[in-house]
């Protein structure tokens, strides 16, 4: 496999999945700290850290689309070389 997918993949998954992975653990452990009792901030912050787990799932899930896209590209261009 080429390097420059790689180098550019692995480039888009630390500044996507993998940022929004250490926000949701940075604010979990923020949080964590707090030790807020009140049931209305508490449940306040839990929807915080469901949005961030979101946004965190959503990007992997684009991240892996890519990947896979690769994957089918690559795989066409080999098919196409081994048939000629």
């Amino acid at each position: 496999m080429r390097r420059a997918p790689l180098a550019a993949l692995a480039n888009r998954l630390r500044q996507g999945p993998l940022d929004a992975l250490l926000s949701l653990h940075d604010r979990t452990t923020a949080l964590a700290a707090e030790g807020d009792t009140d049931p209305a901030r508490q449940l306040e912050q839990l929807s915080e850290l469901v949005r961030l787990s979101q946004l965190a799932m959503d990007r992997f899930q684009l991240f892996t689309i890519e990947l896979k896209v690769l994957v089918f590209e690559l795989g066409q261009a080999r098919d196409s070389h081994d048939s000629h």
